[in-house]
């Protein structure tokens, strides 16, 4: 599948109460390509929903720094 296909699953997936599915996704993009800011975003978005603040800050940051219109 790919990165696009991939991206357009996990957001749907990270609106599920269990992230773990999207954290998946986004753990194979990332790993193709590490510097996608749309899945930085979206792994930052759904970091913070699980409370994981720290790890959603630098996700953001990373992100950001990627792209700062973003």
């Amino acid at each position: 599948m790919d990165a696009d296909r991939q991206l357009f699953a996990a957001y749907d997936l990270a609106q599920l109460p269990n992230k773990g599915p999207a954290y998946k996704v986004l753990a194979e993009v990332l790993a193709q390509d590490p510097d996608n800011c749309q899945a930085l975003s979206l792994y930052a978005r759904c970091l913070r929903s699980d409370g994981r603040l720290v790890e959603a800050h630098d996700a953001a940051k990373r992100a950001l720094e990627l792209d700062p219109e973003n």
